[in-house]
């Protein structure tokens, strides 16, 4: 080979047509670099190497960076996205979050082969269950208790103070309030005073071995019931339920939510946005959730206003809380449970549901026409 002084003369004696065109034959074998984008750094370029068939591969799950565009691969021959396009399936401010895993319980059982739709605890160990039929369990061994006289869905069945049953509710506009006494159920007018007058007006409330128990005669009164000695006060108008949250009881009718305060019902200041309440649970005065079966809607009070949100278990129908991270729905659809920010759905139960409860939120119970459930955190 002649030396560079050499070849750099002969280059210069070629005419310039004749060193242009060597020149760009030079350039002939390998690319030549691409310029940078002049709006921000180099195109990054995936892979090559020729794509299996099927659908295009993308080359990465992130965005891409302000200015910058991600292209596919050269072989499978797709349009690259632009930096105001992320690439499929990026993560935008849009895309709702992923959601939880199920929540799965350390243990869980079906314990009762029955429809049921109203359990009550006992803070000696006991559970009772109305469905068709009424049901007890002792030292879980369940036994069917005589044919109830009344068990439709406005009944609903308690523990009294003597850790024995009681059914309370309606059926059709006649009130219905029996214990359980000497193998059989009796009619237990002399423990709600004069509302068991006869007939008996629909009744409501709630009953236990914690105070108040409350008993209403629908728009007319409602019996406090405490250790300390029974009260009257007016009951809220219209048909309501109630529900014995802590030892604060509340009520709830169509378009109104209700707490015993002192002496007397009061009305929240708030009126939330329903039309017909299924179910409702307090934490506290000022974390309260409350359930509309149809439409599929969660409502929640803060103290200060109602929010409602969509029901993450369709057709929702019961709650129960423990506290503000620790609060368990029940519907057509199965469980859920709320951890404070998100809800999950529970495992392992048969849809659908109608009723969710505790004691202390360490073991929970749930009812729906597949039976009873049992389950351990």
């Amino acid at each position: 080979m002649a030396p560079r002084s050499h070849r750099a003369r002969a280059l210069g004696a070629l005419p310039l047509p004749a060193l242009v065109t060597l020149v760009v034959a030079g350039c002939a074998p390998r690319p030549c670099p691409s310029r940078p984008h002049a709006s921000g750094p180099p195109v990054p370029v995936a892979s090559a190497k020729p794509s299996p068939p099927g659908p295009v591969p993308v080359a990465s799950a992130a965005p891409s960076p302000p200015g910058s565009a991600s292209v596919a691969s050269a072989a499978s021959g797709s349009p690259s996205a632009t930096a105001s396009t992320p690439p499929v399936g990026a993560p935008s401010a849009s895309t709702p979050p992923a959601p939880r895993p199920p929540f799965q319980l350390r243990r869980l059982e079906r314990v009762l082969e029955a429809s049921v739709h109203s359990l009550a605890l006992s803070e000696g160990g006991r559970v009772a269950a109305l469905g068709e039929a009424a049901w007890l369990a002792t030292g879980g061994a369940w036994r069917r208790l005589p044919p109830p006289p009344a068990s439709g869905p406005d009944v609903r069945i308690y523990f009294g103070r003597d850790e024995q049953p009681r059914l309370m509710g309606k059926r059709g506009a006649v009130g219905v309030y029996a214990r359980l006494r000497g193998g059989g159920w009796e009619r237990g007018a002399q423990e709600i005073g004069r509302l068991g007058g006869s007939p008996m007006a629909p009744l409501y409330g709630a009953l236990g071995e914690r105070d108040p128990e409350v008993v209403c005669a629908v728009d007319r009164e409602c019996l406090i019931k405490r250790r300390s000695g029974w009260t009257v006060v007016a009951a809220p108008p219209g048909p309501l339920r109630a529900e014995l949250c802590g030892t604060t009881a509340w009520a709830w009718d169509r378009g109104g939510v209700h707490l015993l305060d002192g002496g007397a019902w009061r009305a929240l200041d708030v009126r939330a946005e329903f039309s017909r309440a299924e179910h409702l649970w307090a934490v506290s005065r000022r974390d309260v959730w409350l359930v509309e079966r149809s439409p599929s809607r969660l409502h929640h009070f803060d103290g200060e206003r109602w929010t409602a949100q969509d029901s993450p278990v369709p057709g929702p129908r019961a709650l129960w809380a423990s506290g503000p991270a620790d609060v368990w729905l029940v519907g057509d659809g199965g469980a859920a449970r709320f951890d404070g920010e998100r809800w999950r759905p529970v495992q392992g139960l048969d849809a659908p549901l109608a009723t969710v409860t505790s004691l202390t939120g360490a073991v929970l119970w749930w009812a729906g026409p597949s039976g009873v459930w049992r389950g351990e955190r």
